[in-house]
């Protein structure tokens, strides 16, 4: 989710499965406290090295925890990472390992954590067979885009 984009789309949501920066989570908050909400939330972790993956880095991911639970308008719920483009078994699992890895990290101090979201309509067998707990699934769902 971008900024700016906040003010239009928070009315309309009730999971944001993409916070992937401190100064989003900040945002989010004022916005979420203003309006008198506490905004359920997926942080965003990078399993992959691609340019155009966000999220917080792994080694990031702790700290960034830490700083973003405390924010009052916002309910951490879980992490979210989207693999790599590719068809490569190995390199997919590699990826969904590391963002289950890191949930179970962050659940030993964070048991209410619950959601580990990762896999799309191209790789979300595999990522349940890794653990995940939520998948998206667009183009299975209503095809593939335009």
């Amino acid at each position: 989710m971008q900024e700016n984009k906040i003010n239009k789309v928070l009315p309309w949501v009730f999971l944001i499965q993409s916070l992937d920066s401190l100064s989003l989570a900040r945002a989010l908050d004022h916005r979420a406290r203003r309006d008198g909400r506490r905004i359920p939330v997926l942080l965003e972790v990078k399993t992959s090295p691609e340019p155009s993956k966000h999220g917080f880095l792994p080694e990031e991911l702790p700290e960034a925890h830490g700083a973003i639970a405390v924010l009052p308008g916002l309910d951490v719920q879980g992490l979210m990472t989207i693999a790599p483009f590719t068809s490569e078994l190995r390199t997919l699992r590699a990826s969904f390992r590391q963002a289950r890895r890191l949930f179970e990290i962050l659940q030993t101090g964070a048991p209410e954590l619950g959601i580990l979201s990762m896999g799309m309509s191209d790789d979300f067998e595999i990522a349940i067979e890794e653990g995940a707990t939520m998948v998206r699934l667009g183009s299975a769902l209503i095809g593939p885009r335009d």
